[in-house]
């Protein structure tokens, strides 16, 4: 019996691009989650210089320039200077509003940051049509 390719299960969308070394707020593109039962997030931190540290979070909410965003509670990472070259992997599963996005401050010191990927899983809708982020997909 073959498994079904996760391609069939999961839609993969840009949901921040990367960021040269420096600190501030960055928040990422608004996703619709309509139909999704998780939303993962894939956050490749790079170099962090000493004292650098960083707050991660996910909002959500009904409009759809989450003009209404508010930070889902209990889902929340935190890097420090010694997490260079690492990942934080955030999994919202417990979506009660339809738009959902990531939010990043990067405080004190220096950090860099990767291009952020977003999984959206859903259980029944197959099969999925990958948005204009992706240049292609197969499998095997």
């Amino acid at each position: 019996m073959h498994a079904l390719p996760l391609l069939n299960t999961l839609e993969y969308k840009k949901a921040l691009s990367g960021a040269a070394a420096g600190t501030g707020t960055s928040t990422g593109d608004t996703l619709d989650a309509l139909g999704a039962r998780s939303v993962q997030f894939i956050v490749p931190i790079g170099t962090v210089t000493s004292t650098g540290t960083g707050t991660i979070t996910v909002e959500h909410g009904d409009a759809s320039d989450l003009s209404d965003a508010a930070a889902i509670s209990g889902l929340t990472v935190t890097w420090a200077d010694t997490d260079s070259n690492k990942f934080a992997i955030l999994e919202a599963t417990k979506i009660t509003k339809r738009y959902i996005r990531i939010k990043i401050v990067r405080a004190t010191a220096n950090s860099v940051l990767g291009g952020v990927v977003a999984l959206l899983i859903f259980q029944r809708k197959q099969p999925i049509t990958q948005g204009s982020d992706i240049v292609g997909t197969d499998f095997n």
